[in-house]
């Protein structure tokens, strides 16, 4: 294609600021291990740290390899990036969301919080035995009302949840089955998170109440602002052109 035409084709569209999403994902059957991988041993930990970590283990339900803890305690753990996985929330984010798979038999939460002790931001459900999902945001829960934390959305108490931060506005959703029923559960939660606060937050976040619930797969998805995502775009479209002159 000839550069003064391709340039005609996708420029416009980067001066109109269309944002480009970037996502990552973390997986525990990939990066833990098979079920019944025992966190006892220091290498199948893949840098998670906390509470009782050497009865943590990978379980296996309904298809979905959690985090689970072995011991039956309410326990919390933590991963910090590293070469292996990590992700940003970088100063030019206008939006974000975090989307977990989990086992929701019991009280369980999963997120993302600072290594330096800021606070969390977490998904999670059956809090005081109530069958309700929530937002936890620095130990403040946004709970829904539609008692549907005990029911999988594809079988054997599993469920996929997401939760959309709009960081303009301060205002978050908690959205259940969002490849399925699409249900918004908690709409425009006023989190008002500081850009330091999202900044800071660095580390993968699991916690059960006992061994039969816990987060299986987190997806971190960023927007950045238009501008940004233009400025990217035209990097890239520099680069093409000059390999085709």
């Amino acid at each position: 294609m000839n550069s003064k035409l391709l340039t005609r084709l996708i420029l416009p569209t980067l001066i109109q600021g269309t944002s480009i999403a970037a996502s990552v994902s973390y997986s525990v059957e990939t990066n833990i291990g098979p079920s019944g991988t025992l966190f006892s041993d220091a290498g199948n930990r893949d840098n998670w740290t906390g509470s009782d970590i050497g009865n943590w283990r990978a379980q296996s339900q309904s298809g979905l390899i959690y985090l689970r803890n072995h011991n039956g305690g309410d326990d919390i753990i933590t991963r910090t990036n590293d070469s292996n996985f990590s992700f940003t929330i970088g100063p030019a984010v206008t939006s974000f969301s975090i989307l977990i798979d989990a086992r929701i038999d019991t009280f369980w939460e999963a997120g993302i919080n600072a290594s330096g002790g800021g606070p969390q931001l977490l998904i999670g459900g059956d809090f005081n035995d109530s069958n309700n999902f929530f937002i936890n945001f620095n130990g403040t829960r946004y709970n829904s009302d539609a008692g549907l934390a005990n029911v999988g959305t594809n079988g054997g108490n599993i469920a996929t949840l997401r939760l959309d931060y709009d960081v303009i506005n301060g205002t978050a959703d908690l959205v259940y089955d969002p490849s399925g029923a699409n249900q918004v559960l908690v709409n425009d939660a006023a989190l008002n998170i500081t850009a330091t606060q999202i900044q800071n937050m660095d580390q993968l976040y699991a916690r059960a109440g006992n061994q039969f619930a816990g987060a299986g797969n987190w997806t971190i998805t960023t927007v950045p602002e238009p501008s940004s995502a233009a400025l990217l775009g035209l990097g890239g479209l520099g680069l093409l052109l000059r390999r085709r002159k």
